[in-house]
């Protein structure tokens, strides 16, 4: 590491960066790198975070190394807008203490399960219109894209739940990109390698093709490669930043060839107006033959547009800064669930499902299909079965109409007491923050 010059009582400003590093030209790359509280404490990690320096020469580098990696810059007083904007041009290096967190699940009158997660980054450098994460704590208030240094804490924190525990699936993707910016943060691999290694799996989830550093690794089928899809024109507009379809399905294709556990999430599927038009139809089906096409997934798991009045708010604020296209129209929306998202009304809603489900029976009758956050009665009036739902974010099958008040109830079939708890108000060792509602 080169000695900082000062710059201010906060920050300093870290200087002569050698000049040899060689950008990936598809790639992301920030123009300023913040170095948090943690990062320069051993020889390893400072090696770390000058390997990622060198990577970005003509990045404003500076440190702030009081501050934590969620803390460290806040941007006060700017806009959301050019706030959320700027923090996806920041890259933050920084040390995180605890890592297995859990989503406690909603279980109203919209379903959704509970499973443990444990991600190694924060955020992403994508910029989608409907970004759920924009209701988010983290992303309102420091919304960088994000590196833990510390990935052995990660590791044997996780060791020693799988050592208490016996067995462990864990989501490296709800509150993250797991791949999109591993070209340079060159951490997937090493994730993927441990997982292989302990009674333990992994879902990665991606909008992106970065698999080029994990196609040859050891995986033994331990970590499961999700892809996050939508049509081809969603990808390219709606979807700012993001590989178009035909990328990510090409990934897909050669993580499958590598021997990996392919898994799709067509989410969130946008209507282009108040009814689903003969266009919008198309483009979807024409994505989910694409799909199919490319590589035969485990499971598929469908989403609509659903937003808490933060992110619907924040959308609408990033439309009228000109930061991003309209992803959705207000005469479409209604409040619909105990949850209170906004989301498509429920014939609109219908008619999406129902014809993105028949497109893949045809495909595949006996691929399992989820929904993610909705009511049992669409799950009924769409023919699927609650009562095993193999969702993307879960590993076994889990019983969506298990009554969660009743405290002597049985854990879902296959399922894991910790990993099958739901949450209607608190669950005793769950962690629930504001992030859960993205």
């Amino acid at each position: 590491m080169r000695k900082p010059k000062p710059r201010d009582a906060d920050y300093q400003s870290i200087c002569a960066i050698p000049q040899d590093a060689v950008v990936d030209p598809r790639g992301w790359a920030p123009e300023r790198i913040i170095l948090a509280k943690g990062v320069l404490d051993n020889p390893a990690y400072r090696a770390y975070v000058d390997r990622v320096l060198r990577q970005f020469p003509n990045a404003e580098v500076v440190e702030a190394l009081d501050r934590s990696w969620n803390s460290a810059d806040l941007l006060k007083g700017v806009p959301f807008a050019e706030r959320f904007d700027l923090g996806k041009r920041t890259l933050v290096l920084g040390t995180r203490g605890r890592f297995i967190t859990t989503f406690p699940g909603i279980f109203e009158d919209v379903r959704c399960p509970s499973f443990e997660r444990s991600h190694f980054q924060d955020l992403c450098p994508f910029s989608c219109a409907y970004c759920y994460l924009t209701a988010s704590t983290t992303s309102r208030m420091a919304p960088q894209v994000k590196i833990f240094v510390n990935l052995d804490d990660m590791f044997s924190e996780i060791a020693t739940a799988v050592q208490r525990r016996g067995r462990l699936f864990l989501s490296a993707g709800e509150l993250q990109d797991s791949l999109a910016i591993d070209w340079f943060a060159g951490q997937a691999r090493r994730v993927v390698e441990f997982f292989a290694g302990v009674n333990a799996k992994v879902l990665f989830l991606t909008k992106s093709d970065k698999v080029d550093g994990i196609l040859d690794a050891d995986h033994r089928g331990h970590t499961i490669l999700s892809w996050s899809l939508n049509t081809d024109k969603i990808t390219r507009t709606i979807e700012a930043g993001t590989a178009p379809l035909a990328r990510r399905l090409d990934a897909a294709r050669r993580a499958q060839a590598a021997g990996y556990p392919i898994r799709y999430r067509i989410d969130p599927i946008l209507a282009d107006g108040p009814d689903w038009t003969p266009g919008r139809d198309a483009e979807y089906r024409d994505a989910v033959r694409a799909a199919f096409d490319a590589a035969r997934p485990e499971r598929v798991t469908l989403g609509s547009f659903r937003a808490v009045d933060g992110c619907k708010n924040a959308h609408e604020a990033r439309v009228q800064a000109g930061r991003v296209e309209r992803a959705v129209t207000d005469r479409a929306l209604a409040k619909i669930g105990g949850d209170r998202r906004w989301r498509f009304k429920d014939e609109l809603r219908f008619a999406m499902y129902h014809s993105i489900i028949s497109e893949i029976r045809a495909l595949d009758p006996e691929v399992p299909i989820a929904l993610c956050k909705e009511t049992l009665e669409f799950w009924h009036r769409l023919g699927l079965d609650p009562t095993s739902c193999k969702c993307n974010c879960v590993d076994e099958g889990v019983d969506l109409t298990l009554d969660p008040s009743n405290p002597a109830r049985t854990p879902a079939r296959g399922g894991d007491p910790i990993t099958n708890r739901y949450r209607a108000g608190s669950t005793s060792g769950a962690t629930h923050s504001e992030d859960d509602d993205a």
